[in-house]
């Protein structure tokens, strides 16, 4: 049977110290946890989940042939999963601790009913009561259906302001301007993604208490050196900024076969690890362990996928996370539940980390659970920053919906 996601005691107080107290009694007591469950591939009620809700995408990046896929299957839209599949895959009793469901894609905004699908989400806990601990719905997007996109979240928050769930959308920026252009395959996608961008700031005017725009940057040989400025793009908007490497998957990305202009560098490793370094980022675990990480050149922080986390991609197939190529089951012929308790997810579990994908990924989201649920290299980090910083570490970056789950 599965276990609850993460050890409960007492709700966090209300003075800071206290509260304090509480976020490294929970990362201490997910790290004892986490421990036994790796030793015996145990299985446990996932926190977050992303969801491919669709394989179509209409950029064509040099990093990503997802967009190649619906060229060789002109029938795609006919088997993306339906409303009623992805919620049913929602409700089943192994995914009762949700806290956080992830829509990606290819571009979720070319689904025509997505605003639907985030509706009826948010019903599985304002309604039913099934997703009791549902807190957040994040949209990526590449943001070229500008108009589409700021009316379908104009009319999305709306509907669910003051219930209780935040919306984050991540706009992809790899470059400024014509870098971004060129990275993307696509001319006028900066503009495009600009214009985007500058309406979700917008709307956040309005919004600001539960509606939380971030912007995700992928790098390569060909924007290293625009690091900075994608950074204060971001910084200049209030915006999160997620920086990370380039990852070659054959099952996700199907970027393989770029391998030799998509890996980076010596130099280009150099200049990334100078960017992480910088002191405007030292509070961010992420970055730390990945400068840590590149200056080693031993991975130094540990996965959780398939723990607390799971990946359903497109063609309804299971896998720990968006990058590993095990697949774990298939929900075309079984349950959730039944594949999270198989003995193939136990034996995947206990091989978490020890893969050759696990073993080049920087993937963010991955690490985003990872430093809640093994708890030990986070509990480390922040009690060497100080408490006076736990606001900006933890609950600033949205850290503390994972502690509580």
């Amino acid at each position: 049977m599965m276990g609850s996601s993460t050890p409960k005691t007492t709700e966090p107080p209300d003075g800071w110290d206290e509260k304090a107290a509480y976020i490294e009694q929970c990362l201490l007591n997910n790290s004892i946890r986490y421990r036994r469950l790796k030793q015996s591939g145990a299985p446990m009620k996932p926190l977050g989940v992303s969801v491919a809700v669709t394989g179509r995408c209409n950029s064509h990046c040099i990093m990503c042939s997802i967009w190649k896929i619906a060229k060789e299957n002109p029938g795609l839209i006919e088997q993306e999963m339906t409303i009623d599949e992805i919620l049913g895959y929602l409700s089943g009793p192994c995914m009762q601790n949700l806290v956080e469901v992830d829509l990606t894609g290819g571009e979720p905004y070319l689904r025509d009913d997505l605003e639907e699908l985030v509706y009826k989400i948010s019903d599985l806990k304002l309604k039913y009561g099934i997703l009791e601990k549902l807190q957040t719905i994040i949209i990526p997007s590449n943001g070229y259906l500008t108009d589409k996109i700021l009316s379908t979240l104009k009319r999305i928050l709306e509907r669910l302001k003051g219930k209780g769930i935040d919306i984050v959308p991540v706009s992809s920026l790899d470059g400024i301007g014509r870098t971004h252009d060129i990275i993307r395959g696509t001319r006028g996608a900066y503009e495009k993604q600009k214009a985007t961008i500058d309406g979700m700031i917008e709307l956040r005017k309005t919004y600001s208490d539960f509606f939380f725009p971030m912007l995700k940057s992928t790098i390569m040989h060909a924007n290293v050196d625009e690091l900075e400025e994608l950074f204060r793009f971001a910084s200049q908007r209030q915006m999160f900024p997620i920086i990370s490497s380039v990852i070659i998957s054959k099952k996700r990305f199907r970027n393989d076969r770029y391998r030799s202009q998509l890996e980076l560098t010596v130099e280009d490793q150099a200049k990334i690890a100078s960017f992480y370094a910088d002191e405007k980022k030292d509070l961010d675990f992420y970055y730390k362990k990945i400068f840590e990480s590149i200056i080693s050149g031993v991975k130094q922080w540990t996965c959780t996928a398939l723990f607390d986390y799971v990946f359903i991609d497109y063609d309804r197939k299971v896998y720990p996370c968006p990058i590993q190529d095990a697949c774990v089951g298939d929900l075309g012929n079984s349950t959730m539940t039944e594949i999270l308790t198989s003995q193939r997810a136990a034996d995947i579990r206990k091989n978490v980390g020890n893969m050759e994908l696990c073993r080049q990924c920087t993937e963010p989201g991955s690490v985003r659970y990872s430093q809640i649920m093994e708890g030990a290299a986070m509990l480390d980090f922040i009690k060497a920053k100080g408490r006076k910083h736990y606001q900006e570490m933890i609950f600033d970056r949205g850290l503390h919906k994972l502690l509580e789950g």
